[in-house]
């Protein structure tokens, strides 16, 4: 069964891209154009694992992470920050409880690589 990977981000270009880019590699891909859809869907789909664009506007990345793994299954999934704003995104990162971030938009090769450091590929 293929890994499933959930993508949450308002900007239906990127959301495109990125989930193109994921199928083309085998995966399963969901994907939520608003926070709390993303929410919803990280809890009932339970992936393995979730990229999530910073600058949602109804909702701050560190509220939905803490939304996400509140809920028994999403714990440990390793949350992805997508952002186009990369100064200091380091500490917003560890401060938010997400693993990683990465730069929007990014050439396929760097989100195949984060893709397969935290899906264990």
């Amino acid at each position: 069964m293929p890994k499933k990977i959930l993508i949450i981000d308002d900007e239906l270009d990127n959301i495109k891209i990125v989930v193109y880019r994921l199928q083309s590699q085998g995966y399963e891909v969901l994907s939520a154009l608003a926070g709390w859809q993303g929410i919803e869907m990280a809890k009932i789909h339970k992936p393995d694992l979730i990229f999530l664009d910073y600058h949602l506007p109804e909702i701050e990345a560190p509220d939905a992470v803490r939304q996400i793994r509140s809920v028994e299954g999403n714990e440990k999934v390793p949350i992805i920050l997508f952002t186009a704003d990369i100064p200091r995104m380091s500490a917003k990162v560890q401060d938010g409880g997400a693993v990683d971030y990465i730069s929007k938009p990014d050439a396929p090769e760097i989100l195949y690589a984060k893709v397969k450091k935290y899906l264990g590929i």
